[in-house]
């Protein structure tokens, strides 16, 4: 059983309890990322954490393979696979929880991934 330390009483009752024992390793240095527009929408996929797909608010889709420190835009994949029969225009990204590498991509028009 590791120790706990308590931190003081106050009007609300006893503060949160920490372990004496929390990580304090800091955080790495942020490093902004710029998109062609705003993001519209985040999702985490897979069992690693590593990838994150961002939908922006002109509905292209980028894509990080380390965590959220890179991204690249992945739109013209999509494109390619239908040959340009319409606009692609990804408006949500969802991931199954049960089985995170399940990935759903949701088009404004017909097409979905």
């Amino acid at each position: 059983q590791q120790p706990v330390l308590q931190g003081p009483t106050g009007l609300a009752g006893p503060s949160r309890h920490l372990l004496s024992s929390c990580d304090t390793t800091p955080f790495p240095e942020l490093k902004p990322t710029s998109l062609e527009s705003k993001v519209a929408g985040v999702e985490w996929a897979g069992a690693d954490d590593q990838h994150v797909f961002i939908v922006s608010s002109k509905h292209a889709v980028w894509r990080s393979k380390d965590g959220g420190s890179t991204f690249e835009d992945v739109t013209e994949r999509f494109n390619a696979s239908i040959k340009g029969e319409e606009k692609v225009s990804i408006s949500q990204i969802m991931s199954h929880k049960a089985s995170p590498n399940l990935m759903l991509f949701m088009n404004s028009g017909e097409y979905m991934w």
